[in-house]
């Protein structure tokens, strides 16, 4: 699959958008819309790139990764394309999620937030935070949805760093909510899309050894937005000075307990 292909599986509208894109009237009552498709849903979605079957609604919105990895349950991590035109609701999840607004703009709410994200824009989003993304247009979205094990492993073990990732990852594991997100203004930087579509490429090919391809490429996406876009993040303040305290004493914590540690301890 070469870039050009690529771009037009991005492209493409799945049954289930044109759908919601044709019966938009209908958002408040979408479960007689949803079944007058031709074919179901998940059969619809099952070979629509990197879209998902339908998640199911669940009780307070809620979702675990179990939900999403049953469909990749050999990666670290898995890449999904946000359905366009489908209505937006509050929900929170117990994994890292990151944005990337590949192409176009659009309206997300974090707690309660209101942020308009434009191409090349980068939104990490920790677990169990509320938030709303509303894609009513053609915009190209993808989510890096990232376990918090996997992040861990990331941050603590490989990217051995004072950096804002973990300091995402310490504040919101070890305190309550320190930080909702971190937003990367990248402009549409070639260098990083590249990542990003080579991470696509691989997730829809699976070629041989496609898994441990992802990992570094994940490892390379996150290594190089911290090194070039770190000093200009968008970064909400530290709730309370509290946790500004605990955050502090947390990185002391993790300075010495590292003398102590072999390098690549942890993996």
């Amino acid at each position: 699959m070469n870039r050009d292909e690529l771009m037009k599986t991005l492209h493409d509208y799945t049954p289930w958008e044109l759908l919601h894109r044709d019966r938009r009237q209908d958002a408040k009552n979408m479960e007689p819309v949803n079944l007058s498709l031709d074919v179901p849903i998940t059969d619809a979605e099952k070979n629509s790139g990197l879209h998902l079957p339908r998640i199911p609604d669940l009780e307070h919105n809620t979702f675990s990764s179990d939900i999403f990895f049953r469909h990749a349950p050999n990666q670290h991590y898995m890449i999904v394309q946000h359905d366009r035109y489908t209505p937006a609701s509050m929900h929170r999840h117990d994994f890292f999620e990151l944005q990337v607004c590949v192409e176009g703009e659009f309206m997300q709410q974090i707690n309660s937030k209101r942020l308009q994200m434009h191409s090349g824009d980068f939104c990490l989003i920790p677990p169990m935070v509320s938030h709303l993304v509303d894609v009513q247009n053609y915009t190209v979205l993808v989510n890096l949805l990232i376990p918090e094990k996997h992040f861990k492993n990331i941050c603590l073990s490989q990217l051995h760093g004072n950096d804002v990732l973990s300091k995402i990852f310490m504040g919101n594991v070890y305190y309550n909510s320190v930080n909702d997100y971190v937003i990367f203004h990248t402009n549409g930087n070639p260098v990083i899309m590249d990542i990003v579509f080579g991470i696509c490429q691989e997730s829809l090919e699976k070629k041989p050894y496609y898994v441990y391809m992802m990992d570094a490429e994940l490892l390379l996406l996150l290594g190089v937005l911290i090194r070039n876009y770190e000093s200009t993040c968008e970064l909400p303040q530290i709730h309370r000075k509290q946790d500004g305290i605990n955050y502090g004493i947390l990185r002391y914590y993790r300075r010495e307990l590292s003398a102590y540690i072999p390098s690549g301890a942890g993996r």
